[in-house]
C-alpha cells in the first residue's frame, strides 16, 4: 500500500501542474465555448488516475523540475535491511555507531558465519515509519469518501425506484424537484412531475445533451479522482470548475438553435431551478438541469453565457482545438531529462557539463533471445559493449547494472558475472553489464586510482543516462552492483547521481583517495564523498583479505549503510561457490528491502 500511495502523490503533485495550467486556459478562452477546455479536462483526468511514462522534448515538464523521486525518499524511512538476529554481539566502545550480529546459515550440510554490520546514526534512528502512516491515513480518506458516495448513490437508487417512466430513459417521480440525470452504466433522466410542455421540451434538450456528450461518465470519474486525491485541494477545485464547465457546455448545445426569448426563459428556468435542487446533500451530486451547489455567482455566469452565447467560425474553432491538442501534449507528457538546447534542437543526446564531460545517446539495441539483448552504449562517439538480461514476465523491470571489476573482462571471472546475472533474473531482476573502454594493459599503472578510474566512471553515467531509453528497465529502480574497482565506480556514482540510482551493493570494493583528472584537477576521496550519500549502501567483505577497516570507514561514513562479511573473498574465482551464492543472496535481500 505504501508504494502505491507513493505513487499517488506522484501524479498528484505533476496533476496540480497540469490543473493550474487548465485553469489558466480556461480563463483565457472565457468567452469561447466550454466544450474545448474540455480537451484539458480530459489530461488532468489522464494524469490523475494514470501513471504517464511517454517521454517527449516538448513535454512542459522539461522547463519544470519537480524531483517527484526526491520528495518520496525524504519521506522514507531509514531501515535498509531487515536482519534476522541469531546470536548479538555489541562492542560497548562502538554502540552509538554499529551493531554486530553474528547469524549462522546453513547451506548445503555446511556451517557459514556471516556478521553483518548495520550502521545508524542518530538522525536516523530518529525518523519514523513517515509512508506507512501517510499511507494508512490516504487510504482511510479514500475509503471514506467512497464509501459516503456508495451510501448516497444507492440511497437515491432507492429514492427514484417509484418513478414513473413516461420515454425510453425518461422517468418523473414526485421526489425529484429539480431535473437531472443519473446512473451507473445506463443513465436515465428524471424530471419533477409539474413541467409545462416549452419547459419540459428544453429541458430534455438539456438532460438529453448531457448524455450524449458522455458527460455522466466524466462526472463518474470525476468522483473516482476525488476519491483517490481527496487530500489535494487543486483537485477539489479542479472537479468544481470541471462541474461547471460541463453545464456551461450542456447550456450551449442545448441554446445553440434557441430564438432569444427562448434563451430567456431557459436561462429563468436555471435560476428556479437552482433555489430548489434536490442535489444539495450529494458531495458528488448527479447531473442536473440546475445544482444548489452553485453560488449565486456561478448560476449569474451561466445566465450571461447562455445570452451572450454565439457560434464562432469553423477556423477560429480548429485553430483553438489544433492550440489546445498541442497544450494537451506538452501536459501529457514526460520530461526527456535534456538541456535547454536540446529541447529547441530536438536532439535526442543528454550532455553532461564539467568535470563530467561526455554525450550519451539513444543506444543500438539487438535482440538475441526474448531474455536476451545487445545494447551499444555510446559516450562520445565511442562505442560501450554492453547487454540486459531478462527475467520472465512483462517489464519494466527493477534493474541490477553490474560494474566489472576491471581486469576482469578478459579472463574466467567474466563468466562468474553471468552466473550472478542470471541468480538475480531468477528473482526478477533484469541485469545489464557492460564492458568499460579503459585500457586493462594499464591496470596496474600508477594512474588505476585516477584516469583509468575516471574513464571507467563516464562509461557509467552514459549507461545509466542511455537506460532511460531502454523500455525494459524500470528507471525508477535502477540499482549499482560494484566489484572491486567496479565498486570504486558504483560508491562515487551512487553518491552523485542519487536521483538515478537507487541503491548500491559494494562488493570488495577499492575505495581511498585519488586524483580522477589533472585538467580539470578533480581529486576524490571516496570516504569523502559517501557523507552525502541518501542512497542505501550494502558493502560485501570478505574474511580471507587482509583487512576489513576499508570497508567499515565506508559504512561509517554512509547515512543508510550496512556492512556484511562473509567467509572467504571473489578473487580468482569465478563467482561459483557458496561464498558467491551468499553474496547473491544478500543482494536480493538489499534491492527487496529499499522500497
Amino acid at each position: 500500500m505504501t508504494d502505491l500511495f507513493l505513487k499517488v502523490l506522484e501524479m498528484s503533485i505533476v496533476g496540480s501542474v497540469v490543473v493550474l495550467a487548465t485553469i489558466l486556459f480556461r480563463f483565457l478562452l472565457r468567452k469561447r465555448s466550454k466544450r474545448f477546455i474540455m480537451i484539458l479536462w480530459a489530461v488532468v483526468a489522464v494524469r490523475l488516475l494514470l501513471p504517464i511514462n511517454i517521454q517527449s522534448v516538448i513535454s512542459i515538464f522539461n522547463y519544470i523540475p519537480l524531483h517527484t523521486d526526491a520528495i518520496t525518499t525524504q519521506i522514507q524511512e531509514a531501515r535498509v535491511f531487515e536482519e534476522t538476529n541469531v546470536d548479538a554481539s555489541i562492542d560497548d566502545a562502538a554502540s552509538e555507531k554499529t551493531n554486530s550480529v553474528a547469524a549462522v546459515h546453513e547451506t548445503s550440510g555446511e556451517h557459514h558465519e556471516v556478521k553483518v554490520t548495520a550502521v545508524h546514526n542518530e538522525h536516523v534512528r530518529a525518523i519514523p515509519d513517515v509512508k506507512v502512516i501517510l499511507a494508512i491515513v490516504w487510504f482511510i480518506g479514500f475509503a471514506a469518501i467512497a464509501l459516503y458516495t456508495v451510501i448516497r448513490f444507492v440511497l437515491l437508487k432507492i429514492k427514484l425506484k417509484n418513478a414513473f417512466r413516461i420515454d425510453k430513459n425518461v422517468y418523473e417521480s414526485d421526489k425529484v424537484k429539480s431535473p437531472f440525470v443519473f446512473g451507473l452504466f445506463v443513465p436515465k433522466i428524471y424530471l419533477p412531475e409539474v413541467l409545462d410542455n416549452n419547459e419540459r421540451e428544453y429541458i430534455l434538450m438539456h438532460e438529453k445533451n448531457h448524455i450524449r456528450h458522455g458527460d455522466w461518465i466524466g462526472k463518474l470519474i470525476g468522483t473516482l479522482i476525488v476519491s483517490v486525491h481527496w487530500f489535494n485541494p487543486f483537485v477539489w477545485i479542479s472537479f468544481a470548475l470541471f462541474e461547471q464547465d460541463i453545464e456551461m457546455s450542456c447550456d450551449e448545445s442545448t441554446v445553440s438553435k434557441m430564438t432569444s426569448d427562448l434563451k430567456q426563459a431557459y436561462a429563468i428556468s436555471i435560476v428556479n431551478y437552482a433555489k430548489m435542487s434536490n442535489n444539495r446533500k450529494y458531495l458528488v451530486t448527479p447531473l442536473g438541469f440546475s445544482n444548489s451547489r452553485f453560488c449565486k455567482v456561478e448560476v449569474t455566469h451561466r445566465v450571461k453565457n447562455i445570452i451572450s452565447y454565439k457560434k464562432g467560425t469553423k477556423f477560429t474553432s480548429v485553430l483553438i482545438v489544433a492550440v489546445l491538442l498541442f497544450v494537451a501534449a506538452t501536459l501529457g507528457l514526460n520530461s526527456k531529462n535534456l538541456s535547454a538546447d536540446e529541447l529547441f534542437t530536438g536532439d535526442v543526446a543528454v550532455q553532461r557539463n564539467a568535470p563530467f564531460n561526455y554525450t550519451a545517446k539513444r543506444p543500438e539495441i539487438k535482440a538475441l533471445s526474448d531474455t536476451e539483448k545487445v545494447i551499444f552504449f555510446n559516450r562520445n562517439d565511442k562505442t560501450i559493449n554492453g547487454k540486459i538480461k531478462l527475467p520472465e514476465g512483462d517489464g519494466p523491470f527493477k534493474t541490477i547494472v553490474i560494474c566489472k571489476a576491471i581486469d576482469s573482462q578478459s579472463n574466467a571471472m567474466d563468466t562468474g558475472y553471468e552466473k550472478m546475472a542470471d541468480y538475480f533474473n531468477k528473482n526478477g531482476l533484469a541485469v545489464v553489464l557492460f564492458d568499460t573502454n579503459t585500457p586493462i594493459d594499464e591496470y596496474y599503472s600508477p594512474e588505476h586510482y585516477g584516469n583509468l578510474t575516471f574513464e571507467y566512471l563516464l562509461d557509467l553515467y552514459a549507461v545509466l543516462d542511455e537506460l532511460k531509453f531502454v523500455p525494459d528497465v524500470n528507471v525508477k529502480k535502477v540499482y549499482l552492483w560494484g566489484h572491486h574497482a567496479g565498486g570504486t565506480v558504483a560508491a562515487y556514482a551512487g553518491s552523485d547521481r542519487q536521483d538515478d540510482v537507487k541503491g548500491v551493493i559494494l562488493v570488495e570494493p577499492e575505495l581511498g583517495e585519488y586524483t580522477f583528472s589533472e585538467e580539470p584537477r578533480l581529486t576524490v576521496n571516496s570516504y569523502d564523498s559517501m557523507k552525502d550519500c541518501k542512497v542505501p549502501v550494502t558493502v560485501i567483505w570478505g574474511t580471507l583479505l587482509p583487512s576489513t577497516r576499508p570497508a567499515e570507514k565506508a559504512v561509517e561514513n554512509l547515512p543508510y549503510g550496512k556492512m556484511v562479511i562473509l567467509d572467504g573473498n571473489s578473487y580468482g574465482i569465478t563467482f561459483d561457490d557458496d561464498y558467491a551464492r551468499q553474496t547473491a543472496e544478500e543482494t536480493i535481500k538489499a534491492v527487496n528491502s529499499w522500497k
